[in-house]
């Protein structure tokens, strides 16, 4: 299989390396039929004849490359990372033969033996076969899958590798616009949660469903990294496919109790602020460092936030469904500097809405696309009495 330095690292980018499995990481190499693209109605598909897959328990990651590739071997992970590392830039020819893989440029070459599995260890690989019964599939154009990329790339900085947080909820909201349905995206660490919605021409069957973080991180980078070409969702049994041109990342489906993403849509509101970005984040920066919550407090017609005995202030625009003028409106409530800064730093929009919900627990932010939901803290001790 002829390919290129580049083209091997950029598999290996998108590819997962198992870290606490009961097998060690690896990459199998062979030959492939392309994936199947009979219901994309656009877009180019690609036309693959080897392919480099790996797995984890959860999801597996395939990259399909032109040329082929006549045998299967699968070689430890960490090592054809590093022999990959050692090429040039000239053209390779990757060659599979007696159980070493060869990668040949000019008249150097590298080997690796094929990793050996128990059988017991080898039958207890993760397969991720879809069901032929029941599939679904749904295709985005190459603008609804930009919009896509947008909202993962921002919403996935509010997730964990591990634990809360560790899902990406996906689901169709069907009917929501005329002629359209509406792909949500929502992620939640228990703290922060965070949503954004891209408008599709159509989803078909696909309802609601909870992913693996990991596997939609990989979809995240290849679609950052790859030519546009459309996104392909099949949904089989237990298992969500992305195909996204040359590359797939297949998941097993999560089964557990999460948060409506409707929680990010403020309720009950009174006043909203629209406040710099920037300025917010410079600020929550400062007292973050300090280890405080930030207490904002609204008065006179200004939004005051102080921490760790500094304070700092703008004024924002105010809409407040009060009759009464602005003025005369007060509140305050606070927020862990940490969360709130790590929430900016997820979004894009140079202006931040803040809507305050009067006696709320929680706080409700909109940068852009993206809705967000922050715990509120409760006051300490010291500040109830004083008040």
């Amino acid at each position: 299989m002829w390919t290129s330095k580049k083209e091997l690292q950029t598999a290996l980018k998108l590819a997962v390396q198992a870290k606490a499995e009961a097998y060690p990481a690896f990459v199998e190499l062979g030959p492939s039929a392309p994936p199947k693209a009979e219901n994309a109605p656009h877009g180019p598909h690609w036309e693959g004849n080897a392919v480099l897959r790996s797995c984890c328990g959860r999801w597996e990651t395939k990259f399909y490359f032109s040329a082929p590739l006549e045998q299967t071997i699968r070689v430890p992970f960490e090592l054809f990372k590093n022999a990959v590392g050692t090429l040039d830039n000239r053209e390779c020819e990757l060659v599979v033969q007696g159980g070493m893989l060869t990668l040949w440029q000019g008249k150097d070459y590298l080997q690796i033996g094929e990793l050996a599995f128990g059988e017991g260890v080898k039958n207890d690989l993760p397969q991720f076969n879809l069901p032929p019964d029941g599939e679904v599939q749904s295709w985005l154009n190459t603008r609804e899958t930009a919009a896509v990329a947008d909202i993962l790339k921002q919403i996935l900085h509010f997730t964990n590798e591990e634990g809360p947080g560790s899902e990406v909820y996906l689901e169709n909201r069907t009917g929501a616009y005329a002629g359209l349905e509406q792909l949500l995206m929502f992620c939640s660490d228990g703290y922060i949660a965070a949503a954004g919605r891209v408008r599709v021409e159509r989803l078909g069957g696909l309802g609601l469903f909870l992913v693996p973080v990991g596997a939609v991180k990989k979809l995240a980078r290849a679609l950052k990294r790859l030519p546009p070409a459309g996104l392909m969702l099949t949904l089989s049994g237990p298992y969500l496919r992305f195909t996204a041109g040359r590359f797939e990342v297949t998941a097993r489906l999560l089964e557990k109790q999460f948060l409506s993403p409707d929680i990010v849509q403020p309720r009950g509101i009174e006043a909203a602020l629209e406040l710099d970005r920037g300025e917010l984040m410079s600020f929550a920066k400062k007292a973050s460092w300090a280890e405080v919550d930030i207490r904002f407090k609204y008065q006179d017609g200004h939004l005051h936030a102080s921490g760790g005995g500094k304070t700092f202030s703008w004024d924002g625009r105010l809409s407040s469904g009060q009759e009464q003028p602005p003025q005369q409106l007060q509140f305050e409530f606070r927020v862990n500097a940490q969360r709130l800064l790590r929430a900016l730093k997820g979004v894009e929009a140079a202006q931040v809405w803040l809507y305050y919900q009067p006696g709320g627990k929680l706080v409700y932010f909109k940068a852009g696309n993206i809705d967000m939901v922050l715990v509120a803290e409760k006051p300490k001790q010291e500040e109830q009495k004083n008040a």
